[in-house]
């Protein structure tokens, strides 16, 4: 069902980079916006946690994210870390001062901050709607997506593409409940693979 003028357009995922992990190995992070600015894609998707628990975690990288490149731009949306809630404040609003500083450096890098919203994608007289949505997650991590406002104003033959960080959000809402060929999440930091029986 993908449109025909997006034939061969090309998507970078890069999830869950926990940066404040690479504050001793610079080079890593360097070495991972090299290698996703040499596939030169259409679009670049972050699907969530760029932090571990602060957004002054980001601040040292923000030269090199910002180097990231894709013709349609870098889309991002939040993970269960980037509300910053798994630290001690002293104040009860910290956690969404924390959480505006990162949306903010995020937005200085050049990224699109998808919060429960779409934007669309164009090639001709096609167009792809990427949704963004907030952490849906089950206890004890937050759940704030709203796919309806998320969709809201798309018209029901546009192809989406859903951003939501929580894998488990899709056999939960996704599937049940919308039209969405394609979900891209993060969360389990080893792709979406189960071996053995489950149900």
């Amino acid at each position: 069902k993908i449109p025909p003028a997006f034939d061969g357009y090309t998507i970078v995922q890069i999830s869950d980079f926990h940066i404040g992990t690479y504050h001793q190995a610079p080079q890593t992070v360097e070495q991972i916006v090299e290698k996703i600015n040499s596939l030169h894609s259409d679009a670049i998707f972050f699907t969530g946690d760029l932090v571990n628990s602060s957004p002054d975690e980001v601040s040292m990288f923000m030269p090199l994210l910002a180097k990231m490149k894709a013709k349609d731009g870098v889309y991002s949306i939040l993970g269960n870390h980037d509300y910053c809630e798994y630290r001690t404040y002293t104040a009860p609003d910290s956690p969404a001062r924390s959480l505006a500083k990162l949306i903010q450096k995020e937005e200085d890098m050049g990224w699109t901050v998808l919060r429960n919203e779409h934007r669309l994608l164009h090639r001709g007289g096609d167009s792809i709607a990427v949704i963004g949505v907030e952490n849906d997650g089950e206890p004890p991590f937050p759940s704030r997506a709203d796919l309806h406002k998320a969709t809201e104003g798309l018209y029901g033959d546009v192809y989406k593409i859903l951003l939501s960080h929580d894998p488990s959000h899709w056999r939960r809402n996704v599937l049940p409940e919308t039209d969405i060929p394609l979900t891209l999440s993060g969360h389990t930091h080893a792709m979406q693979l189960r071996i053995g029986n489950f149900s």
